[in-house]
């Protein structure tokens, strides 16, 4: 069962998370751009499939489609929860200061990224997009009045990581607990970076695009699932 089908179970667990941790709470309404979008995507891969007759070269071609990963299709989506969540943070700019101070977030990434645990495809799905929206969000604060290109800025550092490591071809070889360790490493270097402003931004540019590439790979696994 994919994470895009059982998404509102899932954000309403997220919610219901948020409200338990104090310093999260903001979080609550970024969940609900997630379900949207992510029924809207399930609903274009169905009526995709239903205009297909059922010979051997349409499967293939379903099959084919449904493993396709539109990239701008998934960045509309991350400024969606973006949107949501920089909507709820101008409510309380304290409560956004709160979230988005180096040390305060680095402890929510920890707990995030230690939450992936043990976790289904769908579950995992659902606490990736959650991870990325946040780290864009710190971007978005952390370059806030200024005049940085976030998503370009990520995206570039995504491009630079497919050119070093392979992409989805590596990408998906990698389990759960490797994308942990990975996610964990770069939490932990952003957390000694927490006293120098520039390195601390540049390093949350590649958590970023970590994360996206995590979410990438979710995606690619969950449809190949529903292919089978």
């Amino acid at each position: 069962m994919s994470w895009s089908t059982n998404a509102s179970v899932h954000a309403g667990n997220v919610k219901r998370r948020c409200r338990e941790m104090p310093s999260n709470p903001a979080l609550i309404e970024a969940v609900s751009a997630s379900t949207g979008s992510i029924r809207n995507d399930q609903r274009r891969q169905t009526n995709s499939g239903a205009v297909m007759s059922s010979s051997d070269d349409s499967k293939e071609l379903q099959v084919a489609l449904m493993l396709h990963i539109d990239v701008h299709e998934l960045l509309l989506r991350l400024r969606g929860g973006r949107r949501k969540l920089i909507e709820a943070m101008s409510r309380n700019g304290d409560m956004r200061d709160r979230l988005f101070e180096p040390e305060r977030f680095v402890n929510l990434l920890f707990a995030h990224i230690d939450d992936l645990v043990d976790c289904k495809a769908h579950e995992c799905g659902t606490k990736i997009y959650m991870l990325t929206v946040l780290a864009y969000g710190a971007l978005d604060w952390q370059f806030q009045g200024g005049a940085a290109e976030v998503e370009a800025d990520v995206q570039i550092e995504r491009l630079q990581q497919i050119h070093r490591f392979g992409g989805a071809v590596h990408d998906d070889r990698l389990s759960w607990d490797e994308w942990r360790t990975r996610l964990r490493y770069q939490a932990d270097r952003l957390a000694s970076l927490t006293g120098d402003a520039k390195l601390y931004s540049a390093r949350l540019v590649k958590l970023a695009a970590l994360t996206q590439a995590a979410l990438e790979a979710i995606t690619r696994r969950s449809r190949r699932a529903e292919a089978n």
